[in-house]
């Protein structure tokens, strides 16, 4: 049995990749280096290795440039209708337009009817006649005497006519004949008097009862302007239908004068109506009927504080357009808030 392979001693011997047994010596001092041999040549290049493991993301690199604008985009759809703006501060008073044209005159209306003719009063009743005086003998004829001055009957006196028994002249009859009382409208008969026979200062106020004029017993002629005193006529005197466009004085449209002049119709009287309209928040158009009877229309367009017309509106976002002789129309350009007030006043 030979000896134990842990008990041997080492093998200097080994083989070498040529196949060749060369001893291996303990190795002595190291020798001078030697010169570099010259250098081999190149081997063949190895084949790729497999691919090694992925990396660590690098970082975010530099932002680069921004590029060109690109086309603009089509046009998108039409949004919906933004909400109401407040109403914005009355602008600036425009300037005064041109006058416009005159218009054409209008056609004269009819003549009113003649009013009704009042009934005749009642005749009042005829006097008893009185007895007949009793005949006195003829007396022998005398000569024929001189007139004598005209008789006067005295105040008590009794005086009883027969019908015809009486011829007056023109001037047989005046006042101081006559008691106040005398005359009544009892005694007189319907046509016992006339314009024609009675004097300028016959009739005044203080003869005429308030009851006895009425306007069935006065012509259409029988009352005008130079007959009225100033204080005649007053605001308790005229009834609320008695004053109408027919019965007032109208201003005139005057003819057209040539270039650069300015021609004036015929004073009138001018006559007006107010009226106020209330908005519901989504109106713009109103009708106002004035019957005023004409087109010639002036329209003041004012707001309302406290329910009563206010501030006059200048240069108001509305537009009136006079659509006949009666009534006109007011458009406008926002339509009054709900409940909101404006007043107008229409002078014809």
């Amino acid at each position: 049995m030979g000896p134990r392979t842990d008990q041997l001693a080492p093998n200097p011997w080994k083989i070498n990749p040529e196949g060749r047994a060369v001893r291996e010596l303990e190795p002595g001092p190291p020798g001078p280096e030697g010169k570099e041999g010259p250098p081999g040549a190149t081997g063949p290049e190895g084949k790729e290795g497999p691919p090694g493991a992925t990396g660590p993301e690098g970082k975010e690199g530099a932002k680069g440039t921004t590029g060109a604008t690109g086309p603009e985009g089509k046009e998108g759809k039409e949004g919906k209708e933004g909400a109401k703006g407040t109403t914005g501060a009355t602008g600036p008073e425009g300037k005064e337009g041109k006058e416009g044209a005159k218009g054409t005159t209008g056609a004269t209306g009819p003549e009113g009817k003649e009013g009704a003719k009042g009934t005749t009063g009642a005749t009042g009743p005829e006097g008893k006649e009185g007895k007949e005086g009793a005949k006195g003998t003829t007396g022998a004829t005398g000569p024929e005497g001189k007139e004598g001055p005209a008789g006067v009957i005295a105040a008590e006196a009794p005086l009883s006519l027969a019908a015809g028994t009486i011829s007056l002249k023109a001037e047989g009859i005046t006042n101081a004949f006559i008691k106040k009382e005398t005359i009544t409208g009892e005694k007189l008969a319907a046509e016992a008097v006339n314009a024609a026979a009675l004097a300028k200062e016959a009739v005044i106020e203080a003869k005429i009862k308030s009851e006895a004029i009425s306007n069935s017993k006065i012509k259409s002629e029988a009352v005008d302007s130079s007959k009225l005193a100033k204080e005649a006529v007053v605001t308790e005197k005229i009834g609320p239908n008695a004053v109408t466009g027919p019965k007032v004085t109208a201003a005139t449209q005057p003819l057209l004068g040539a270039e650069n002049t300015v021609t004036l119709g015929v004073e009138g009287i001018a006559r007006k109506r107010v009226a106020v309209i209330v908005g519901n928040g989504s109106a713009t158009k109103f009708k106002v009927k004035h019957s005023l009877g004409t087109q010639a229309v002036s329209v003041e367009i004012q707001n309302a504080v406290a329910e009563k017309p206010s501030e006059i509106l200048f240069n108001p976002t509305a537009k009136v357009v006079a659509i006949n002789g009666t009534e006109i129309e007011v458009t406008f350009t926002i339509a009054p808030a709900a409940k909101e007030q404006v007043w107008l006043t229409i002078v014809a």
